[in-house]
């Protein structure tokens, strides 16, 4: 296929969707816009948040939401931290990836707090009062976090769409497809 890798239709939601191109001697990765149409269009770069949300599907939230699962409340704990973090300590500008926590839904915040700090090599970033105020707001506002999140997850699709047309684009343009839009629906 013209050195396009294969998994250039597949999404990756494990790392982001983005399409592998190889060239004689080197590898570049693009994710969007791939295509000279949309490379044209009066749009940004897609930033890793958006192309990332493409790859979240609204039915296992749906099931989640469904089944009232405690797991929904780590959304709220997640961005809790992070803006915590960002408000005392404004030089780290990415947090990182905090992993697995085991039984975090069980948890209260600021013992989830202090186990993902400790994971991340922030051990005492926070202090214990900054952690116990964050709880209380917490408490109050976690329902909140996931009805922001359940939005966002409408959105996916329709840039899920956005990327493949993209995608389905770029092919065209390299002459690796020669058929229409209208002959896959």
């Amino acid at each position: 296929m013209n050195g396009i890798h294969s998994g250039l239709w597949k999404s990756d939601c494990n790392k982001v969707v983005t399409a592998l191109l190889s060239s004689s001697d080197q590898t570049a990765v693009v994710s969007y816009p791939m295509s000279r149409f949309a490379a044209c269009q009066p749009t940004q770069q897609a930033s890793f948040d958006l192309l990332e949300l493409a790859c979240h599907a609204k039915e296992i939230y749906l099931k989640k939401l469904q089944e009232n699962d405690a797991k929904l409340k780590l959304h709220c704990y997640r961005a809790l931290l992070e803006r915590l973090l960002k408000d005392s300590h404004p030089e780290l500008t990415k947090v990182g990836k905090i992993g697995q926590i085991k039984h975090a839904e069980h948890l209260p915040f600021t013992q989830y707090a202090t186990l993902a700090l400790q994971k991340l090599g922030l051990d005492g970033a926070l202090s214990a009062d900054q952690l116990s105020a964050a709880s209380t707001e917490c408490a109050d506002t976690w329902k909140q976090v996931v009805a922001f999140y359940g939005l966002r997850l409408l959105l996916a699709p329709i840039v899920e769409s956005l990327l493949l047309c993209d995608r389905m684009m770029f092919l065209q343009e390299q002459g690796t497809l020669r058929q229409n839009v209208g002959d896959f629906f």
